[in-house]
């Protein structure tokens, strides 16, 4: 893969995040118009039980997940390409976390909490804990790996993120 292909394909972070933030929008709009969810609690689970917005959902959830799929691979080869450091080994298993995290939140999309809880929260579970895991280990690169100290805000900005989602993670597992 050449280096400038990756730089072109950059954008799919930005479409996803923009794709995702308006399908989940849309279909919170949709049930609290039609009085399927209780205003002020959004839970993502609840979006996927009544028709019109379950449809919505899935579709958004599908297609976002296709294109996260394609960001963790880019990213794969992005790191692959510029950053020869970090070991092979490493990135295939941040790779490998990502796609599971893609493979969780479609599995919790279409399998409806009141259908099957624990395939719904094998699903959550398995987008929630390997994202965190994957967002930490990504971190844990460009920590590792960044020329430019000086700018590293970001970085632990979403690094205290993902501790705050493990964390949460692990209550919940604990809590069940």
């Amino acid at each position: 893969m050449k280096k400038n292909c990756i730089t072109g394909l950059a954008l799919l972070p930005i479409m996803w995040t923009v794709l995702f933030t308006i399908g989940l929008t849309v279909s919170y709009t949709i049930a609290l118009t039609l009085g399927h969810i209780k205003p002020f609690v959004p839970f993502i689970s609840e979006l996927g039980n009544n028709l019109p917005e379950m449809a919505l959902t899935r579709t958004t959830v599908t297609i976002s997940c296709i294109i996260e799929v394609a960001v963790k691979y880019l990213n794969f080869k992005f790191i692959k390409l510029y950053k020869p450091e970090v070991s092979r080994r490493r990135n295939i298993c941040m790779l490998c976390c990502g796609l599971l995290s893609c493979v969780g939140f479609a599995l919790a999309a279409f399998v409806r909490g009141e259908e099957s809880r624990a395939g719904h929260r094998l699903g959550g579970g398995l987008g929630f804990g390997m994202g965190s895991v994957y967002n930490l280990l990504q971190c844990i690169v460009y920590i590792k790996t960044s020329a430019q100290q000086k700018k590293l805000w970001m970085v632990y900005y979403r690094m205290f993120f993902s501790v705050l989602t493990a964390i949460q993670f692990i209550i919940c597992i604990l809590s069940c």
